[in-house]
């Protein structure tokens, strides 16, 4: 009887290990992000991955003043450009050749 419960108690370990590996690699690492609207005018953006906030960008990087993107289109190709530098493992901080290279507006 003792064994009978040993045993059980034994495939039960391996089934949940098993379950909590699997649902580990199942996960898949996930960079999104969302457009923010400001009300004094202008939009930024929010990094997260897994759902946690990495990066919370109010103005346009690199522009010394504190100038935010006009567009939602702007903010946004510059959100996937920064995620895309930081699945391939790169500094995700922009140049100003990139932000001119996405035809970022900057007055």
């Amino acid at each position: 009887m003792f064994q009978k419960i040993i045993y059980v108690v034994g495939i039960l370990v391996f089934l949940f290990s098993l379950i909590f590996v699997i649902n580990l690699k199942v996960k898949p690492e996930e960079y999104t992000y969302q457009i923010d609207e400001y009300k004094s005018a202008g939009y930024g953006y929010s990094i997260f991955y897994n759902h946690r906030l990495l990066i919370k960008q109010k103005k346009i990087p690199v522009i010394q003043c504190n100038q935010k993107f006009h567009t939602k289109q702007d903010a946004g190709e510059v959100a996937e450009l920064v995620i895309i530098k930081m699945k391939n493992g790169i500094n995700p901080s922009i140049s100003y050749e990139e932000l001119v290279n996405l035809s970022i507006t900057i007055k």
